[in-house]
């Protein structure tokens, strides 16, 4: 019996189905299912939004106060369309850690269809003119969306931080280039990285104060994110390559609110 006993454990060795842990493993991350999400605009002192792991308000944004309950257009019920949210290192796709633009970019395609065109960064990559393994330029990612027959405009060089947020008022989504680096660890995806990234941005506040960034190396989501922060973190990178008060950004057509 004891014989058998070991020939079996042996066995089981061999065929690999008792593995050791490793620490040099890198954690697996499956790819997203993507559903259309329609959400409520913020409210003030509201719980978590069903089936989304999102908090649905910006942090010390004071109780009460009309300004809080809607957004800059359109009237009360104010039903705002959200994208999917892409997170851009999978194990299904080899360059997403060069491809921040191109899953901003993919995001920003799914706002301006309202979910029609639900195409992935890895898709954008592919439909884009960029060489492997290098990040993308905003006219590339721009060119992939023009093949989706989306109209996405460069603005990079022309709008300043005042631009960004006229944008977003008037119900645009903006894809922001920037360094990483201006974000604090509290905010960021991945702390020990500090180059030049980009994320997408769905809309502003209609406090003023917090903009609700979709980072693709946030692993937990879309989340609210200070003004502040995102002004340093895309003038940083303005300031380095020399067009500063300009910026590094592109914007979609304008969506409307849903009723």
């Amino acid at each position: 019996m004891k014989r058998l006993v070991a020939v079996g454990l042996a066995l089981v060795l061999s065929l690999g189905l008792c593995p050791t842990a490793r620490a040099d493993i890198p954690v697996v991350v499956p790819d997203p299912v993507y559903i259309p999400v329609v959400v409520p605009d913020p409210v003030v002192a509201r719980p978590f939004w069903v089936f989304i792991p999102y908090p649905i308000d910006p942090p010390a944004i004071p109780t009460g106060g009309s300004g809080l309950t809607r957004t800059y257009v359109g009237t009360s019920p104010n039903l705002r369309y959200i994208p999917a949210f892409q997170y851009q290192l999978l194990i299904s796709d080899p360059q997403g850690g060069y491809s921040c633009t191109a899953y901003a970019m993919a995001m920003a395609v799914d706002k301006s269809t309202y979910g029609g065109s639900r195409v992935t960064g890895r898709q954008i990559r592919a439909l884009s003119t960029a060489p492997a393994y290098v990040g993308l330029t905003l006219p590339q990612a721009i060119a992939a969306a023009s093949r989706l027959y989306v109209p996405v405009t460069d603005e990079s060089g022309s709008g300043t931080w005042v631009d960004v947020l006229s944008a977003l008022r008037h119900g645009r989504g903006v894809v922001l280039q920037g360094d990483y680096d201006q974000i604090p660890d509290s905010y960021s995806g991945q702390p020990s990285f500090d180059g030049n990234h980009a994320l997408y941005i769905d809309y502003l506040h209609s406090s003023g104060s917090y903009l609700y960034v979709m980072d693709p190396l946030q692993r937990n989501g879309a989340r609210w994110v200070p003004v502040a922060i995102m002004q340093k973190f895309a003038e940083k990178l303005a300031r380095t390559t020399g067009i500063y008060p300009r910026l590094f950004y592109a914007v979609t057509v304008t969506t409307r609110l849903l009723h």
